[in-house]
């Protein structure tokens, strides 16, 4: 517990220090996300190896070093949300091909491989295969994750302009990271205090034996309370009482989220819960004692940020 609770507190030190100097610079942030985007990638495609689920990891960190690098290029040339999500989705597709193509062509390899040869397949459905265990790792986690760019450069792209006329003035994507940040870890830390300490019957116990009913009612309130904080400190700020009441933002807006972003968080923190259990690993890599890898501390956020992102566009812009 204390390794977890040490551990735990690092990480936390290292978030701040990253939302510090984000106020220098937005790309400096977008650098600590890419660098973590980076090892959780490379993270869950060793495991999916490990498993013999056969995948391109230099494809697939490839992929996420070229998703930061489009973000780079979208800001300089002053993308629309539209052109920045039809150039990842074409970046997307060119490094299914290449994951493709690195198979199929490579036939001399490829005949030498035993996984292929014990799969019975053709050499073009082998090939088809390991490209799309490949893009699943570059859908999960970097595609799922690069929303955190699109918050962090919210007010970059174009907005309607009641939105630009409401938020003038004011750091809208730092409020909506901290709502993604503090709401996932809220729910993370009610779950396991409140489960650890309640028990009771299992969540989900084919799947992870140790989350509980109760505690994933815990991370539910947990979220709640803490995105109703986090409305009541930026409300306190003049420039954002102002903005909430022009764009009509309540606190019921942030409650709700902090619902929903709890219940999203959560089935994140399965679904990684199933993807390890699959490849018979407990944690996707050892890095941080007593919290496991980059990926195992990112499997809520995950799946927060893409529906943060949709939330925010949603209902605050």
């Amino acid at each position: 517990m204390k390794q977890r609770i040490l551990t735990g507190a690092i990480l936390l030190l290292i978030v701040i220090v990253a939302f510090l100097l984000r106020e220098v610079n937005l790309i400096i942030f977008d650098t600590f996300i890419a660098m973590a985007i980076v090892f959780a990638t490379a993270e869950v495609s060793r495991v999916f190896i490990r498993s013999g689920r056969e995948n391109f990891m230099e494809v697939a960190v490839s992929y996420s070093i070229c998703v930061y690098l489009g973000l780079i290029w979208g800001i300089y040339a002053s993308f629309t949300l539209t052109s920045y999500l039809f150039v990842q989705i074409a970046i997307l597709i060119i490094f299914f091909i290449i994951s493709f193509g690195l198979s199929f062509f490579n036939k001399k390899a490829l005949s030498q491989n035993e996984n292929f040869k014990q799969s019975r397949l053709t050499m073009y459905e082998y090939s088809i295969q390991k490209a799309f265990k490949t893009l699943f790792v570059m859908v999960y986690p970097t595609l799922l994750l690069s929303f955190l760019y699109l918050i962090n450069h919210i007010q970059e792209l174009r907005l309607s302009n009641l939105a630009i006329t409401a938020y003038a003035g004011v750091d809208l994507a730092l409020m909506v990271l901290v709502m993604t940040f503090l709401a996932t870890i809220a729910a993370d830390t009610f779950a396991y205090f409140v489960g650890s300490r309640i028990g009771g019957p299992k969540l989900a116990p084919l799947i992870s034996p140790k989350k509980t009913i109760s505690g994933a009612i815990g991370g539910l309130f947990g979220s709640i309370i803490v995105a109703g904080v986090v409305f009541i400190l930026f409300n306190s700020i003049a420039t954002f009482n102002v903005s909430f009441f022009q764009a009509e933002i309540t606190i019921w807006h942030f409650l709700i989220y902090g619902l929903f972003a709890s219940v999203v968080s959560q089935a994140g923190d399965l679904f990684a819960s199933y993807v390890k259990r699959r490849a018979r690993a407990k944690d996707f890599s050892t890095i941080f004692p007593g919290h496991g890898g980059f990926m195992d501390r990112l499997d809520g956020i995950s799946f927060n940020a893409m529906f943060t992102f949709i939330f925010v566009m949603l209902f605050f812009l």
